[in-house]
């Protein structure tokens, strides 16, 4: 069976939902099949499967390639995040971390779990890690930088988050919402 992840990201309180890691299984019902449903409908729709967690269990429990127990690992990571358990959630993440640390999206998950959490530090840091292995998804990762700066009080800095999110990915409408908020004044220099 084939496994590939797709991007989906949980910042429950902060915003809805937005797109978290999830395995495509390409056949049957399987556990890893199933764990990548649950994670689909946990990132999608915000709906836990009270048996998630479990199904991810025992799909890490069989066999698989390293790329598809990162992937599983990182489905059971967003399930455990949207549950709570963000605990179980970082332990997750690190073990996908120790098996592939050039991988972006885990420390962009990672550090949702964190905003979850408020670690906001430790969320900014994971983040940071994202945007310096530049993905797909760094667009994500300049947004939720961006969040975790207004959380600490850093305005400009979220700013200009919010802003190279949106330069990156012009139709993303999370860093279009947010940047609507802002309102630029030049700065002069009766103002220094």
């Amino acid at each position: 069976m084939k496994l590939h992840y797709t991007n989906a990201f949980i910042v429950a309180g902060l915003l809805a939902a937005m797109p978290a890691h999830a395995a495509d299984a390409k056949a049957g019902k399987s556990p890893a099949a199933s764990c990548f449903d649950a994670a689909q409908m946990v990132s999608h729709a915000g709906a836990l499967d009270k048996d998630a967690v479990s199904n991810c269990t025992e799909a890490l429990s069989n066999k698989m390639t390293a790329k598809d127990r990162i992937a599983t690992l990182i489905n059971r990571g967003t399930i455990e995040a949207a549950s709570g358990d963000i605990k179980s959630s970082l332990a997750d993440y690190g073990t996908a971390i120790a098996m592939n640390p050039n991988m972006p999206d885990i420390y962009i998950n990672r550090g949702t779990a964190l905003m979850r959490a408020a670690r906001y530090e430790e969320a900014r840091a994971s983040f940071d890690q994202a945007v310096s292995l530049a993905g797909a998804n760094t667009h994500v990762a300049y947004f939720n930088r961006a969040l975790v700066e207004e959380k600490l009080g850093n305005i400009r800095d979220a700013y200009r988050d919010y802003k190279r999110a949106a330069a990156l990915a012009p139709d993303y409408q999370p860093a279009k919402t947010e940047l609507a908020r802002f309102h630029v004044v030049p700065h002069t220099a009766a103002q220094s």
